[in-house]
């Protein structure tokens, strides 16, 4: 699952959005630099992330990343992700939630839906 969550952020770097099938999709947010006045400081741009659980149709994104660093064939990166996103799947239903070093935490509520939250410091 570490390896998983270090694809994600290293795509999410190049790309709008990283699907993690049958999971949902990662969206990378441009966020501006600002000034607090308060503090006398100015915040550089930075990407956040968000998640959206209704996109999961596998684009192959996450393949090609995992074919190229595995040096494996499409449906045997497509079986490591799927075993990856299972563990993520189990950890979530036996923890409640999953950090994923790098992006957030996703949580799963009572009723099985997710909910992400962003690492603070951004992509």
């Amino acid at each position: 699952m570490k390896n998983l969550a270090r694809h994600i952020e290293l795509l999410l770097r190049d790309n709008d959005c990283v699907i993690l099938p049958d999971l949902g999709g990662f969206i990378a947010c441009d966020t501006p630099a600002y000034y607090v006045s308060e503090e006398g400081t100015y915040y550089p741009p930075s990407m956040s992330v968000s998640f959206n659980a209704a996109i999961k149709m596998n684009d192959g994104l996450l393949a090609q990343s995992y074919m190229k660093s595995y040096q494996v064939d499409y449906a045997r990166a497509n079986y490591k992700i799927e075993v990856a996103t299972e563990e993520l799947l189990d950890t979530l239903d036996e923890e409640g939630m999953v950090t994923l070093s790098g992006i957030g935490t996703l949580r799963q509520d009572v009723y099985q839906t997710l909910h992400f939250t962003p690492e603070e410091s951004g992509i």
